[in-house]
């Protein structure tokens, strides 16, 4: 660009002579590329609807709710512990520690509340395949007395057992458990077996007449069983020396094999628990 004799500026008017230079339109066009357009993402395709519904407690001895899958119509229908689906889904089986303990009934919506059986402690409620009957877990002391001398002493220990409540009413029959008396979280098969948490593994029982409780492998701190749905297989959490994995074998305590095997190389190794 000329300047004049101080230095400043001087606009001339452009030569004609002078072949033109790039314009702005042509170095966009070589130096950007106009970007391909992309078609929209396809809609995905609409989910079912959930159908259902769930029971659940907010705490042991709290609300016990029923609510629908997709999240509508909460509404409580009982106060309690351990909540349990009848086969048809017309009526929860729940228990009560406080304010008549004991084993109890309750309509899906909330009517119809009646006590079965009244005992102490009672948990895990499980309803037969029929419907007709519910295993509970219950606890009892035994009372043990003995002498030294001019003194006397005793000594008291729980027993946790385990009994099947007719719904229609009448008396608990006893399931046959080990000889320990620490019997947990029992589960009826369709088959007719009755497989709880012992003190030295799984067993499995039933209200055979003579049937005794038979120790299910050697499978070390299992809790919570739970049959398959045709009886052929036992699914049960097993602690693995520092977190739980669920586990599957068949009755006779063969065929034992890990669903939820970690993976390799986790610093921090999380918990896998109650199946259902």
């Amino acid at each position: 660009m000329p300047t004049g004799t101080l230095g400043i500026p001087v606009f001339t008017e452009p030569d004609p002579t002078r072949p033109p230079g790039p314009t702005p339109t042509s170095i966009a066009a070589k130096y950007f590329v106009t970007p391909t357009p992309v078609p929209p993402a396809a809609a995905p395709a609409p989910r079912a609807a959930l159908q259902g519904r769930l029971v659940y407690q907010t705490a042991s001895g709290g609300d016990i709710n029923v609510i629908n899958l997709d999240g509508t119509g909460m509404r409580t229908v009982a106060h309690g512990l351990d909540p349990a689906w009848s086969p048809d889904g017309r009526q929860i089986a729940f228990t009560k520690w406080v304010d008549g303990p004991g084993l109890y009934v309750v309509n899906a919506d909330g009517t119809g509340e009646r006590l079965l059986y009244g005992m102490n402690d009672a948990k895990s409620p499980t309803w037969s395949p029929d419907g007709a009957m519910i295993v509970v877990t219950t606890r009892d002391s035994k009372v043990s007395k003995f002498s030294f001398g001019r003194f006397s002493f005793s000594s008291s220990k729980d027993l946790w057992m385990i009994f099947a409540v007719p719904v229609a009413g009448g008396d608990p029959v006893p399931v046959p458990v080990d000889g320990e008396y620490y019997a947990f979280s029992p589960t009826w098969s369709s088959t007719g077996f009755i497989a709880y948490r012992g003190s030295r593994g799984l067993y499995v029982t039933s209200l055979a007449k003579d049937a005794q409780a038979g120790v299910v492998g050697s499978t070390p701190r299992p809790d919570s069983p739970v049959w398959s749905p045709d009886g052929s297989r036992l699914g049960f959490m097993m602690w693995q020396n520092d977190h739980w994995d669920i586990f599957t074998m068949n009755p006779d305590g063969s065929n034992l094999k890990i669903l939820t095997p970690p993976p390799p190389f986790l610093t921090r190794v999380y918990n896998n628990v109650a199946p259902a």
